[in-house]
Formats: C-alpha cells, sequence, structure tokens
C-alpha cells in the first residue's frame, strides 16, 4: 500500500490570547498496487522531529476512517492527550502514517512512506513565541498594563496627575477622606470665616453664641411634646400615670381601648413568673410551646373559674397535670365531669333539643333529646330515647326508650331472636351452621348478601364464602372456596371443587376435583372435572378441559385449553396438546368463526390473519419525523417474512470489493447438515457461522448468520462473478480479434509463397 498526500492546515483567525490550535485535516490519496483503495480503513498518525529516526513529538488515531476511490479525508487532533500546544513550535516536522483494514482490527498496521513534512499555513496569526515576548513595541497585539514589569518614568506621565513634589492647582471641587497635612503642626487653617455655615461638620456646640436651635437639628433621642415618637428603652414612671385619663385610684389610668400589636400582657405580682393572666399575640409568641392568640390564665399548681355570691363555687379547675374538671375541683383524669346523673349535651345552634352523652344508673348511655319532635324546644325527662348503652357488668346494647330508670338490655345485632350473640366475637348460634348477612332488597324482603360456611378438610378447618347473588352456591363437600360476587337467578356462579375461587360474573362453573382453580369473571366459562389449578380469567364461553391442569384462558370466546399447561386465547383457539400455546384472531369465514388447534405439544400457533409484526427497535425518520419500528413482518396471505431494508433506517454505508468477497465465498467451506435437535432425514446446505463470521465479520456473533448477511453476500459475490465474467469476455473479444488478425497474416503470407513457387496458396 502506498499514500500520496497533501497537508492542509485549517485558516482559523486567532486572538492574541488563544493558543494555536491543534487539529489538522488531512486528505490522502490511497492505493492498493496500481488501482484506487477503497473501504474502511484504521489510519494511525505519528508526528515526528525529523524525515527519518528522529523523536515522536505526538500521535493520534483515525479508526473507520471512509476511502472511496482511493481518496479519505481524515480530521485528527495531535495535542489533546499527547502534548500541548508547542507540539508545533517553530522546530520542523514530519508525519508518519500507518494503517490497517478496519475489518481486521488484530492485524499489525503498516507504515507509509515517506514522511510527510508539515508546513505552515498561510493564515496564522498569532506565533506560541509572542505569548513569551517581555516588550512589545510598534504593535497592535502589545501587552496590558497589568502584565508590564518595572516602573514608568515620570516623563511618561500626563500633566494631568498629581505629583508629590511638585507645585500645581486643583481646578476642580476635590473631597479629602483622610487628614489634609497643613503647614502647621496643628493641622489648622487660620484666618477668619464667615458664611452660612453650610457644609461644616464637627462644629462644637459651645461656640454658638445666640440663636435657638430648631427641633430638626436636635438629636432623635429627645423627646417632643408634639411629636410621635417611638420610645426604645426602658421608662420608669414613679407617679401615676394617665392615658387619655387622669389617674384617680391607681397609679395607671387608661381612657380608651388599649391595643396590643401581637405583644404580651402579664398581670402578676412582682416578678412572679409562674402566676399571672395574660395575653398572648399568636405568631412568634408562644406559651407552653403553643402560639395561643388571646389571654392565657396561668399558676404553679393548677387554677379555677368559678362563682361567687351565696356561695363560691368552682365551675372549671384544672391543675398542673393537665387534668380539666367541671363541677370537679380535683379532677382524677383528662377531662371529668361531676354533677348528679352527669350528663353532656350535644346540640346544634338551630337545635333546640339535640343529643346527650349521660352516666345514669351505673350505664353509660348515648341518645337524643325529644327524638319524635314532641314538644320542640323543652327536653322532657320522658321524651328522651337511648339507643345505645354499656351497663356496669360490661353488656353493651341498646335500652328502653327512658333516660330516666334502670336500662332494659339487649344483645348488639340482636334481631330479636336471638340468631346473633356478641362477646368479644361474632359467632354463629350453633357450631357448624352458617352464618348470613342479610340486606334488605326491593320489596321490603331480606336476602342473603354474604354467608359464611364452616368446613373441615384434610388441610384442617376452613369456611366458603360464598356473595352474590343469593343464587349462587358452593357444594357442602368443597372446602375453602369463595365466590366473591356476580351470579343471577337463572345464571348462578357454582362451585364443587375445593379452595377454588370464582371472582365474578354470571353462569360461571368449577366442577367437582378441579380444585385451586380459579375464574375471573365472564359469562358461562367453566373449568372442567380433573382441571386442578387451572384459571379462566373472563370471556364468553370458554373451558378449560379436563386434562387441562395448570392450563389458562385469559379471554375471549369459545376457547378451549385443553392440555396440561396450555394456554388458548382470543376466538375459538383449541390448545389440545400439552404446553401448546395457540392464538385465534376473530377470522370469519362463510359467516363463522372456524377453530384454529394446535398440532403437537408445546407448539406456538398463531392465526393472525391481518399479519404478523415483530418490532425489535425504533428509528428515528427525518423525512417522516416520526420514529418507525425496525424487525420483521408477515404480511397478510404471505408465505415469507419481509425485513426492514429501507435506506432512511441504515447508516455508516461503506463500499465493498465483489471480486474479494467472490473469492471468499469460492474459499467458504459449505457442506450438507442437520441440527441436533431435527431427524437425521432432515438436511440442509450451507456453512456454519463460525467460518461466515471469519470470512466476512458480520452479523451479531459466530454462533449466528444473519439473513441479511447471507443475502448481501451472494448478491455481492454475483457482482463479482459478472465482473469476471465481463472481464473474460473482454479478453476473449481480444483474442477473437488477436486471431483473425494472425490469421490474416498467416493468409497473406501464403499467397506470397505461393506466388513465388507457382504453388496452391494453403488455406487454414
Amino acid at each position: 500500500m502506498s499514500a500520496l498526500s497533501t497537508l492542509f492546515a485549517a485558516a482559523t483567525v486567532l486572538v492574541a490570547q488563544d493558543p494555536t490550535p491543534t487539529t489538522i485535516t488531512y486528505q490522502g490519496r490511497l492505493t492498493a498496487g496500481d488501482k484506487p483503495a477503497n473501504g474502511v480503513y484504521d489510519l494511525d498518525f505519528h508526528l515526528f522531529s525529523a524525515s527519518t529516526g528522529g523523536t515522536e513529538v505526538a500521535a493520534a488515531f483515525a479508526g473507520g476512517t471512509g476511502v472511496s476511490n482511493g481518496v479519505f479525508t481524515a480530521r485528527f487532533d495531535l495535542g489533546t492527550g499527547n502534548a500541548d500546544f508547542r507540539t508545533f513550535d517553530a522546530q520542523p516536522r514530519w508525519l508518519e502514517i500507518r494503517m490497517r483494514p478496519s475489518a481486521q482490527p488484530n492485524a499489525p498496521f503498516s507504515v507509509l512512506s515517506p514522511r510527510q513534512p508539515v508546513t505552515s499555513a498561510p493564515k496564522a496569526v498569532y506565533a506560541y513565541q509572542a505569548g513569551q515576548a517581555d516588550f512589545a513595541q510598534e504593535t497592535d497585539h502589545a501587552k496590558t498594563a497589568d502584565m508590564l514589569l518595572g516602573g514608568v518614568a515620570e516623563a511618561q506621565i500626563p500633566s494631568t496627575i498629581a505629583r508629590l513634589g511638585a507645585n500645581q492647582t486643583f481646578l476642580a471641587n476635590n473631597f479629602f477622606q483622610g487628614i489634609l497635612l497643613a503647614p502647621n503642626a496643628a493641622n489648622a487653617i487660620s484666618g477668619s470665616f464667615s458664611g452660612t455655615g453650610t457644609g461644616l461638620s464637627g462644629l462644637n456646640a459651645s461656640g454658638i453664641a445666640s440663636g435657638t436651635v430648631a427641633d430638626a437639628r436636635l438629636s432623635s433621642n429627645v423627646a417632643l411634646l408634639d411629636t410621635v415618637q417611638a420610645f426604645s428603652a426602658l421608662k420608669l414612671f414613679n407617679g401615676k400615670l394617665g392615658i387619655g385619663l387622669a389617674p384617680i385610684d391607681g397609679v395607671l389610668a387608661i381612657g380608651g381601648d388599649a391595643h396590643l400589636a401581637d405583644s404580651n400582657l402579664y398581670l402578676r405580682g412582682g416578678e412572679d413568673q409562674t402566676h399571672g393572666l395574660g395575653w398572648f399575640g399568636g405568631k412568634t409568641k408562644f406559651f407552653a410551646n403553643l402560639a395561643p392568640n388571646g389571654p392565657v390564665l396561668f399558676g404553679a399548681s393548677g387554677g379555677v373559674l368559678g362563682t361567687t355570691g351565696s356561695g363560691a363555687k368552682a365551675v372549671l379547675s384544672w391543675n398542673q397535670l393537665g387534668r380539666v374538671g367541671i363541677n370537679a375541683p380535683t379532677p382524677d383524669t383528662a377531662l371529668q365531669i361531676e354533677d348528679f346523673d352527669a350528663t353532656l349535651r350535644l346540640k346544634n345552634w338551630n337545635d333546640a333539643v339535640g343529643g346527650f352523652v349521660g352516666n345514669s344508673y351505673s350505664a353509660l348511655q348515648l341518645g337524643l333529646y325529644n327524638p319524635t319532635g314532641i314538644d320542640d324546644g323543652a327536653v322532657p325527662a320522658n321524651n328522651s330515647r337511648t339507643f345505645f348503652a354499656m351497663s356496669s357488668d360490661g353488656r353493651v346494647g341498646s335500652t328502653s326508650n327512658f333516660f330516666v330508670g334502670a336500662p332494659a338490655f339487649r344483645n348488639l345485632l340482636d334481631d330479636g331472636a336471638g340468631q346473633v350473640a356478641v362477646n368479644g366475637i361474632v359467632r354463629t348460634a350453633a357450631t357448624g351452621t352458617t352464618l348470613e348477612l342479610r340486606v334488605a332488597t326491593v320489596g321490603a324482603s331480606f336476602a342473603p348478601a354474604l354467608r359464611l360456611t364452616p368446613t373441615s378438610s384434610q388441610l384442617g378447618p376452613n369456611v366458603n364464602v360464598v356473595a352474590g347473588s343469593p343464587a349462587n352456591s358452593v357444594v357442602s363437600t368443597a372446602s375453602g372456596s369463595s365466590i366473591l360476587g356476580g351470579g343471577a337467578s337463572n345464571n348462578p356462579n357454582t362451585i364443587g371443587a375445593s379452595a377454588a375461587t370464582i371472582a365474578g360474573g354470571i353462569g360461571n362453573i368449577i366442577d367437582v376435583s378441579a380444585d385451586l382453580g380459579t375464574i375471573g369473571g365472564g359469562a358461562k366459562n367453566r373449568l372442567v372435572a380433573g382441571a386442578q389449578y387451572a384459571s379462566i380469567a373472563g370471556g364468553n364461553l370458554n373451558t378449560v378441559d379436563k386434562s387441562g391442569a395448570y392450563a389458562m384462558v385469559p379471554g375471549g370466546i369459545g376457547n378451549t385449553a385443553g392440555g396440561i399447561a396450555a394456554l388458548a386465547a382470543g376466538y375459538n383457539a383449541k390448545a389440545i396438546h400439552d404446553g401448546a400455546f395457540v392464538w385465534a384472531d376473530n377470522y370469519l369465514q362463510l359467516g363463522t368463526h372456524p377453530a384454529f388447534a394446535s398440532q403437537a405439544a408445546n407448539e406456538f400457533a398463531v392465526r393472525a390473519t391481518g399479519g404478523t409484526r415483530l418490532v425489535s427497535g425504533y428509528v428515528f425518520n427525518a423525512t417522516a419525523n416520526a420514529y418507525l419500528p425496525t424487525g420483521v413482518s408477515l404480511a397478510a396471505g404471505s408465505g415469507t417474512w419481509s425485513q426492514l431494508s429501507d435506506r432512511n433506517a441504515k447508516t455508516n454505508f461503506a463500499a465493498v470489493r465483489p471480486r474479494e468477497i467472490l473469492a471468499k465465498v469460492a474459499a467458504l467451506p459449505i457442506g450438507q447438515w442437520n441440527y441436533r435437535t431435527e431427524s437425521d432425514a432432515v438436511r440442509h446446505v450451507g456453512p456454519v457461522a463460525q467460518d461466515f463470521r471469519a470470512a466476512f465479520g458480520l452479523g451479531h456473533g459466530d454462533t449466528t448468520i444473519d439473513t441479511v448477511d447471507a443475502d448481501g453476500i451472494a448478491l455481492a459475490a454475483i457482482q463479482g462473478l459478472n465482473q469476471k465474467v465481463e472481464e473474460q469476455a473482454a479478453e476473449i473479444r481480444e483474442l477473437k480479434a488477436l486471431l483473425g488478425t494472425l490469421a490474416r497474416r498467416i493468409e497473406s503470407s501464403g499467397r506470397r509463397a505461393a506466388a513465388a513457387t507457382g504453388e496452391p496458396a494453403p488455406g487454414l
């Protein structure tokens, strides 16, 4: 291999601060023998300090470079990761190129010769040495002031700059924040002063001879009689204080409203911090980790709110434990109410009667006043009703209609006939009987909505649960089965197996011995006797046959799963073999949906008369502005797979050499064989994946051959064969022409010889 190359440096205009770029665009021509090269190659570039030998300065790799008709273009960076911008300094540089086909990553690199000299670019305006210059004169790119070393001579400073040792006149107003040195030690300016004094500062008040100081000139700390001011420090008044009112019989008098702007008010003795009446303004004002917005009454050990008059009475009390009492001076609980037959009344603002919670005659009661509305506005004792009570012996139930008097208890949830009792648990009246929950239906009749029937089996005690229609049923020989709802009087759900479940729907059946089966819903689905562990998710008229243990019908209509662990779905699918998966579409033939059945065990069978697609990914199509699927498809009515081959779905195109592919195909071992899982009578012809991969390097691995690659190799080999045939045809035409020329020469020579001898001329 050889390379004829031309080196181009990128034409770039740079500012002075930027270093020289190290990216190179290299364009060259690569030949194989005397013909231009084609294909994809790995190019390895090395920069040396001499045309031969020398020191390697930097290196860069440009893998996967396309070569078309011998021409290639590579872009690489000889600075990144190898050297800094000093890679291209003033020293001469030569570029050495090494190459190999990209399809042979383990092959050694071939060194192309000679090395190519690296020349300067005509538009480079910045040199590395310019960044090292200490002085710059007569140039547009001089260093900034912060880059200068040494001092600037006074002669080079403008006359507008103040100097320490020169007499100068300041023509503008100047303000000196520091000390201004005067010609005397006291730093004083002598002479008299006249004027308004505007702008003076530091004037001593003792120097003021006459006049009155205006309010505006007084300090803000001075209190003024007729000005609104805020006192920010503590003020102590030893005498009486009046605010809007003169104090008479107290030290403080307030005439009008007193407003506390979210501040605290304490009424307490001295510095007492444990007792008092206060006002807390909420927000960030906290008392006991709370933010109250109103009055707070607190004491060291508790407090009391009461009445006075004929006798003192504690109405509300509390203690330091946080317990509150109503008519209870010493509460023992968090809230304690004491009274004769203590009653707590609950009523709405527009309800004159309301309800009550009362403790009377050893019974805690919850009830209503005047429940019939008689005597609205009054609460007569005999016109109240208790609907919930708990007696001193622990019984809970309803009492008589009278609030006053001993309650007549009945058992809670008792219908009057003793069918239900409560003693910590809900249980049936007799062992082994069904517990029913009945609800009122249309016509005021009561129908069972939930039935719990105790059972016993080899697994131990269990319960059959039946909900939904009263017509639903679980046979008595079953154990641990459930019907959770659905059903109808003429289409009930029924279970004859144990540990089986029907979730809903109508007319669904799980036969005897179809144990642990499940029907999710739908209508008239059935698990036939013997179909253990089987399931039907829903749909209509689906069946799992007696041989279909572990089988499943996910839905659809008229499907049958008749093999062990078989699956049937769609419309009239029949998975009648063990392990078969059958999907049938909605195909209509002569007004009916013909059955689609499995033909062998462990078969995957699909009827999809609208076509079949297998999608393995998506690719963006710029023309359609959408992501289109990739994969294979079987068109409706077709007998062959179509694989995606759209130009818009492909990338990284590279030319091939048909003659080389033809040579590799000719050398590729091809034989007859059969798969180990097939019968010996079944034969195939073709290569093995390892030989195909070694020859062409295509596909996803060395154990498979992609059909698209096999087809492409065959087509490329045909092109190579065509080229060979055309070349041979051209050679044959040349040979024929040469033979014709030779024949004519021989014939002419024979005629001349015959003429000379007088003998007949020989013929061919």
